[in-house]
C-alpha cells in the first residue's frame, strides 16, 4: 500500500516513473563443433552483460546457421566452414575467432594406441583392419562411427579421400559430430572424430594424427593439418548493439583464454 501510495505521489509532483530495462536476446544457430566452446563463452558474456542473453542452441549444422541468417531469423550463426561464393555474394560475412584441431577419437577401453597413421584409418575406416590387436590394442573388434557429411568430415576427407567410403565397411553413420562423441564415449571398442573442443571434459581418448599432438604450437606452426575454422557469421547490413558487443568479447583475454582451455586456437588476440 506504501507502495502504490508513493507512486501516486511521484505521479501527482510529476516526478518521471522509474525506466524498465529492455533485455536484448540473441540466439545463434548453427553447427555443432564449437557449440560447447561458445556456450561457456555465452554464459561469462551475459553474466557481464545483464541488458543481454546470448543463447547458443543445439546443433543445426553450418548449414543451419547459415539459412537461419540468410532468412533474418537470426543475426549471428554459428560455422566451422568457410563460406561459398555464393553465400558471401548474398550478403555474408564471416568472422573467424578460432581454429579448431580435428581429431580421432577412442573409448577408454582402447588401451595401447596413442596415434594413428592415414594408412591405419583408412585400413580401420574401409574394413581391411578390423580388430585393435592388429595395431597394437586390446584384442577386440573395432567400431567405427561416422557421419555423412559436415565440416568436421570435410575437413579429414581433404586429407584422406574416401577413407570411410569403402563399399560394405562396417561403419556405424550418424547425423552429427556431437553423436559421434556421445557413442564413442558410451560404448567400449568404438572410434570417431570429432573438433577437440567437444572433448575436453569427455572421458575420450584424444589420438595423435601421424605422431603430432594436436596443440596450439602444432596448429600455429602448420605441422598439425586437420583444423576448422569456428566463425560466426552475420548480414553485412548494421549489426544490432548486443551483436557487435558479442563479437567484440570474443578478443577479450577471459573469451580467448576459455579457447585455449578447450583446445582451440584464438586470432586477433588482444
Amino acid at each position: 500500500m506504501l507502495a502504490i501510495l508513493s507512486a501516486a505521489c511521484l505521479l501527482a509532483l510529476g516526478a518521471p516513473a522509474p525506466k524498465s530495462h529492455a533485455v536484448e536476446s540473441i540466439s545463434i544457430p548453427g553447427t555443432g563443433a564449437s557449440q560447447t566452446l561458445l556456450k561457456a563463452i555465452a554464459e561469462h558474456f551475459n553474466a557481464e552483460n545483464p541488458d543481454i542473453v546470448v543463447q547458443i542452441p543445439e546443433s543445426s549444422g553450418s548449414t543451419g546457421g547459415i539459412k537461419s541468417v540468410m532468412t533474418g531469423n537470426s543475426v549471428l550463426g554459428r560455422v566451422s566452414r568457410a563460406l561459398s561464393d555464393t553465400e558471401r555474394a548474398g550478403g555474408l560475412v564471416s568472422v573467424e575467432f578460432a581454429r579448431s584441431p580435428v581429431v580421432f577419437i577412442s573409448h577408454p577401453s582402447v588401451f595401447g594406441i596413442d596415434s594413428l597413421t592415414i594408412e591405419e584409418i583408412r585400413s580401420i575406416y574401409s574394413g581391411a583392419t578390423r580388430r585393435w590387436s592388429d595395431l597394437g590394442g586390446p584384442e577386440r573388434k573395432i567400431y567405427p562411427i561416422s557421419r555423412e557429411s559436415g565440416s568436421i568430415h570435410g575437413a579429414i576427407l581433404d586429407h584422406i579421400p574416401d577413407f570411410d567410403n569403402a563399399p560394405g565397411a562396417p561403419i556405424k553413420r550418424v547425423f552429427s559430430i556431437l553423436e559421434i562423441v556421445d557413442l564413442v564415449e558410451s560404448f567400449p571398442y568404438t572410434i570417431g572424430f570429432s573438433s577437440i573442443s567437444l572433448v575436453q571434459r569427455r572421458k575420450i581418448n584424444v589420438l595423435n594424427f601421424k605422431g603430432i599432438e594436436p596443440s596450439e604450437a602444432a596448429v600455429v606452426s602448420g605441422r598439425y593439418p586437420l583444423i576448422i575454422p569456428f566463425a560466426l557469421i552475420h548480414r553485412r547490413d548494421d549489426l544490432p548493439e548486443g551483436a557487435r558487443r558479442f563479437l567484440a568479447h570474443l578478443k577479450s583475454p577471459e573469451a580467448q583464454d576459455m579457447m585455449r582451455a578447450q583446445g582451440a586456437v584464438p586470432l586477433d588476440g588482444p
